[in-house]
């Protein structure tokens, strides 16, 4: 009887023991598992392979429209690099794009992104000296074969320009008088701004200038001559290498 009684104290024992191990395992896998999920948060963006620094802000639609805009304004024909239109509207791009150089250039924030069946649009608003103009630029989406490894890049489709500076607006003619150092002789100056010419009176001569293409002021030259200026103040310059600061009445 006693056997008997000390076997069912043990069996009972393990029982009780056993409950609570269950339990506390029960407990541990609960907490190894991950939370239920928030149905209103974002969902978690799937890992991407590191790029060489700046590698992807050079490429971007904006850094793309900048150095277009960059080469194209200094007359530069390496902007074709990032040209995928017709030769025909690259030709009057290019040709108005040059009239404009030493133009302030401005990217804007992209908008109207489109993706199409494997290709991409996005469009980049600009500004040059502050009128507004936009480009729309295309690439083959990541992914989509093809022979030539340049379609995956960020290329201008097409370009709406701002006007051109409007000629009309200035007077046809305008004429100054420039007091010259050293040696103090007087510079009468014609300028033509139908034919973006400067005739200078300099000592009995009569020397015509072509006009050039400055950031800002004035620019003209023609056989060794040069004419630069900005407000008052010019720079007379001759072919034998001397040159001559002269001020506007």
């Amino acid at each position: 009887m006693r056997r008997i009684a000390w076997a069912a104290m043990a069996l009972s024992m393990t029982a009780c023991s056993r409950e609570p191990a269950d339990g506390n395992m029960a407990a541990a896998v609960v907490q190894e598992q991950a939370p239920p999920a928030d149905a209103n948060a974002a969902p978690m963006p799937e890992p991407t392979a590191s790029a060489t620094p700046g590698a992807e802000a050079s490429g971007t639609p904006e850094a793309v429209l900048q150095r277009f805009l960059t080469r194209a304004t200094k007359g530069d024909r390496a902007a074709m690099e990032d040209w995928d239109g017709t030769d025909a509207d690259a030709r009057v791009a290019l040709t108005a794009l040059k009239a404009q150089a030493g133009a302030a250039i401005a990217i804007g924030t992209r908008f109207d992104p489109d993706a199409g069946a494997g290709q991409r649009y996005i469009t980049v608003p600009f500004t040059l000296n502050g009128a507004k103009g936009s480009a729309v630029l295309h690439k083959a989406a990541d992914g989509i074969p093809a022979d030539d490894p340049r379609v995956h890049d960020w290329r201008l489709r097409s370009i709406k320009l701002p006007p051109a500076p409007d000629a009309a607006a200035l007077p046809a003619t305008a004429e100054a008088t420039y007091d010259c150092t050293p040696g103090g002789p007087m510079l009468m100056v014609r300028f033509d701004n139908r034919a973006d010419t400067a005739t200078v009176m300099l000592d009995g001569r009569t020397i015509r200038l072509e006009g050039q293409r400055p950031a800002s002021g004035i620019w003209y030259a023609g056989d060794g001559y040069e004419l630069r200026g900005k407000g008052r103040q010019a720079r007379f310059a001759m072919p034998d290498g001397g040159a001559r600061d002269c001020l506007a009445r």
